[in-house]
């Protein structure tokens, strides 16, 4: 029996094979099939959507089985449908996260006939469903789900019209029942192609967020783990075989497990010392911290960050979210430990939360601020299939309005299927405007570039020296950029622009507007605009007006409040120049692609201002005042040029600003530290 498994990614774009992964749950289920049966299955796995549509025209399957995201869910049913275009007979599956378990959603979905059984995500998984489904094919029983032992599916019933569901059996105490797909080999055609790693060291969640699937599926939220032995031979195998630096740690919740996760960070570590590899790692980090989630992050320092997804500070919105956060004491503790230890810490807030309001989020924003996390970053509350919040009863409560927009890099043309995948986006509450949420997209927009990219972070920490919340600062030059130099104004009105015009009512007009033969064909090149990332990208061209004006509304500002003195011009003379001369212009870029690798200038400055970014005692620009004046180095490391270089090589067929923005990307693409240049005493 011929079977093909998919965890599909969109290729069209062509630009994010640096964070692509392997297919990991297909790949477990192959291992697992194939341990069942032997030489009575032949099982292919597939990544990438124009090899499984290859494939199907040339050995259509017998069975054939897709995961199910928001990032994949329509290019999953193209493949199912080409699938059943050329075998009739073929027996198609879904499985994963991206679906709301009710008999009338499931109904929905299965109403047209080209999902046979959809599989959910369960703390098991769903390789023992799907080898059900394989052993009844093989014993010739029919329908499939007959077979006995058939668990934890979900089938449109012919005689009612209507889905029907087959609760998932007893769960297991441990993952080790699971043979791994690494150590049998299956995954070394990825490693090939050049797809990431990804492993699991445990499967569930244990938590209950309103707008999240992870722990809210028909599960009990328990969560199993695989053996610490298991994990690091994985690691082991994977490290002599990837050829890509980046590691995924795909559990919900890394760091819960005290000395085990322990254990598994020092592996990794060990990995990167002995090997050099992973070079980064991205992490769910548990919810709760504790002194144990510390020290794993310490023992990952220089490869990963300390994450930390809040999502909201306050009280009553916690609440209503079923969110269990951090509290303060633990946080001050995780931003003096990261601080010390030299740990990028991280914190993410959802906007449009359920009962937030435009003060309490920008609170959130000020107290991170005033913690010193390195990486503030702001998801727009997007409403999952699956997630307790996407339910009419919630909807009318907090008084919720949504648009769709397209998914970045989330689309595509594959033999004759246009796939778009879209999210559902909270636009408006009853405790939220639509037009607050357009000023806070703007605002975190200038998060993002000026002090998570760190292009003006300085500027913003001198001004909290002044009491001053890069918040609120940040805000005030919203408002007065009416009087900004004239391509910083019109960057923000083409801002606004596309905030509102990437918005749309419905997912059928998302596909209306991009499915043209122009559109499909300009979001091949960079059509579609990641708006944060994009404009920040676009901002390097004129980065020096950018700094100049923050100039002067940060002396404006202070007037107002009557707390400008002549100090503070004095280290804002110093600050801004540093600013200035810290981050590579779009011109300098340019000549780095072209292959000039001679970036080198020396300036002069009152203040050391390398040892105040650096120090952690929190001192005062003012106590690094010099004798004389301090020369500083600028230059561009060889590593730095060739990373640079590359990246651009990779992205030679995109227009410039699309080559920016991904320059701009602050977790994924290039190190961020390669936008700026080196410096040092000369």
């Amino acid at each position: 029996m011929l079977i093909y498994l998919a965890d599909p990614i969109h290729t069209y774009a062509g630009t994010q094979h640096n964070s692509w992964f392997i297919p990991l749950s297909a790949l477990n289920i192959s291992a697992y099939i194939q341990e069942q049966f032997g030489s009575d299955v032949e099982v292919r796995v597939f990544k990438f959507p124009e090899r499984i549509l290859d494939a199907i025209n040339d050995r259509p399957p017998d069975m054939i089985g897709v995961s199910n995201y928001v990032w994949n869910y329509h290019v999953g049913r193209a493949i199912l449908s080409a699938a059943k275009k050329a075998n009739p007979e073929v027996v198609t599956v879904m499985g994963g996260p991206n679906a709301t378990l009710t008999e009338s959603k499931m109904t929905h979905l299965l109403a047209d006939g080209l999902i046979d059984y959809y599989v959910p995500d369960n703390d098991a998984g769903g390789e023992i469903p799907f080898c059900n489904l394989v052993e009844a094919k093989l014993a010739n029983v029919w329908p499939l789900h007959k077979n006995e032992g058939a668990n934890s599916l979900w089938y449109l019933n012919k005689d009612t019209g209507q889905a029907q569901h087959i609760p998932a059996g007893p769960s297991k105490n441990t993952m080790d029942w699971l043979p791994s797909p690494f150590q049998k080999g299956l995954a070394d055609e990825f490693f090939e192609d050049g797809l990431a790693a990804m492993i699991e060291t445990n499967r569930g969640c244990p938590f209950h967020c309103t707008f999240c699937v992870w722990g809210a599926q028909d599960n009990n939220s328990t969560v199993t783990q695989f053996s610490v032995e298991s994990v690091k031979a994985n690691l082991d195998y994977i490290a002599e075989r990837v050829h890509q630096d980046l590691l995924m740690i795909n559990d919900a919740n890394f760091g819960l497990f005290n000395n085990r996760d322990i254990e598994i960070a020092r592996h990794i570590k060990k990995l990167n010392q002995e090997r050099n590899w992973p070079v980064s790692i991205i992490v769910n980090w548990g919810q709760v911290r504790s002194d144990a989630s510390i020290a794993v992050a310490d023992e990952l320092k220089g490869i990963t960050m300390l994450r930390q997804s809040s999502q909201s500070q306050d009280e009553d919105v916690l609440a209503a979210i079923k969110r269990d956060n951090v509290p303060d004491s633990q946080w001050k503790h995780v931003a003096e430990e990261c601080r010390r230890d030299g740990i990028e810490s991280f914190a993410e807030l959802i906007i449009m939360l359920p009962g937030e309001t435009l003060e309490t989020y920008l609170n959130g924003l000020r107290y991170f601020f005033d913690l010193g996390i390195n990486c503030i970053n702001t998801n727009q509350c997007q409403l999952l299939e699956g997630a307790e919040m996407n339910t009419e009863e919630y909807r009318e409560k907090y008084g919720v309005k949504t648009s769709w927009r397209l998914l970045e890099n989330a689309y595509g043309r594959y033999h004759d299927y246009v796939c778009l995948e879209a999210e559902e986006v909270v636009i408006e509450t009853n405790t939220f405007s639509f037009e607050d949420n357009i000023l806070c997209r703007k605002l975190n927009w200038l998060i993002q570039m000026s002090w998570t990219l760190r292009r003006h972070n300085l500027i913003l920490k001198l001004l909290q020296e002044y009491q001053v919340s890069p918040a609120d600062f940040l805000l005030y030059v919203i408002s007065q950029v009416d009087r900004a130099p004239k391509e910083l104004l019109e960057l923000f009105k083409d801002f606004d622009r596309d905030a509102r015009d990437e918005l749309f009512p419905t997912y059928n007009d998302v596909v209306e507007h991009y499915s043209t033969d122009d559109r499909i064909k300009s979001l091949q090149t960079g059509g579609f605009k990641k708006l944060n990332t994009y404009y920040a990208g676009k901002a390097l061209i004129f980065n020096r007006q950018v700094v100049q004006f923050y100039c002067q509304m940060a002396k404006e500002l202070l007037s107002q409040q009557e707390r400008f003195t002549e100090q503070f011009e004095d280290l804002l003379r110093d600050c801004s120049t540093f600013t200035e001369e810290l981050s590579l212009s779009a011109k300098t870029i340019t000549e780095i692609e072209s292959g000039n690798t001679s970036m080198d200038k020396t300036l002069s400055f009152t203040y050391d201002i390398v040892a105040w970014e650096a120090d952690t005692n929190q001192r005062s620009l003012s106590d690094f005042r010099v004798k004389h004046p301090l020369q500083y180095r600028f230059f561009t490391r060889p590593d730095q040029n060739n990373a640079i270089h590359n990246y651009l090589k990779e992205l030679s067929r995109k227009d410039k600003d699309y080559q920016l923005q991904k320059m701009c990307e602050p977790f994924y693409g290039i190190r961020k530290e390669h936008l700026n240049y080196s410096c040092q005493t000369a």
